[in-house]
């Protein structure tokens, strides 16, 4: 068997250092998502209510704006003006 050159020996330890990098940053990349999972809903979740009711945000602001003049108008005795 012939013996490998030294450009075909530092070809083979650069991929080798390729092949252990990519599986270690894989690896970091997967334990970080494991920990970031469970602290946010899953966005399946969030997607389906989306999905669901589209103008939800808007309309919970319109909901607050509707409190807050029926409030106004309790407080306020005066009759409307014509």
């Amino acid at each position: 068997m012939n013996e490998i050159p030294l450009l075909g020996w530092v070809c083979l330890g650069s991929i080798v250092f390729m092949v252990i990098g990519l599986y270690l940053s894989l690896l970091a990349a997967w334990r970080k998502k494991d920990q970031n999972s469970q602290s946010r809903p899953m966005q399946g979740t969030q997607i389906i209510n989306t999905l669901r009711k589209p103008w939800a945000r808007e309309d919970a602001e319109w909901e607050k704006l509707h409190q807050q003049t029926e409030k106004l108008r309790k407080n306020d005795p005066s009759p409307p003006q014509k």
